[in-house]
């Protein structure tokens, strides 16, 4: 799936490695980059959309559970609110969306 999107880790300054769910994150995070700009008319569009979607329900769905205890027991606001952001987006982009068109929205 990696390669069919182009997502390349090579990006990260040296020494700097991503949790499990930081890399899940940053891969949506440049599916979502590659969907904004990939032409609607193209025939792959609706394949692009279908994994995304996929990727999605496969590797985020998990963490609601997680950020909803590490939200209650962080100590600090902003880790809190940065925990519930991270939490409420998730639980937003839950939906399947759909693909052909203009008005395509994620998941």
């Amino acid at each position: 799936m990696i390669d069919v999107v182009g997502y390349d880790v090579v990006w990260l300054p040296g020494g700097v490695m991503l949790g499990h769910l930081g890399v899940q994150l940053d891969v949506m995070g440049h599916l979502l980059e590659k969907i904004s700009s990939w032409p609607t008319d193209a025939g792959s569009y609706d394949q692009v959309w279908e994994l995304a979607n996929t990727f999605y329900a496969a590797h985020l769905l998990w963490p609601a559970d997680l950020l909803t205890t590490a939200a209650r027991q962080a100590k600090d606001g902003f880790y809190r609110s940065s925990i519930m952001l991270t939490r409420e987006f998730l639980k937003s982009e839950m939906q399947p969306r759909s693909t052909s068109g203009s008005s395509a929205q994620l998941f």
